[in-house]
């Protein structure tokens, strides 16, 4: 499966949560994507639980 980007994540959340995504969620996002650019094994299903946080 392709590295997702950042807009990808963006529109993942946006939809799980079913609203606009604020600046507090925009930060966190980009730390995830961040960490995975960096070799990090992570799943899309912890940034989303993470932003409903």
């Amino acid at each position: 499966m392709p590295r997702p980007t950042t807009q990808m994540l963006t529109d993942i959340v946006r939809a799980r949560l079913q609203r606009a995504v604020d600046a507090e969620t925009t930060d966190l996002i980009k730390q995830f994507d961040t960490r995975i650019t960096k070799g990090d094994h992570l799943a899309v299903d912890q940034l989303l639980n993470a932003s409903r946080s």
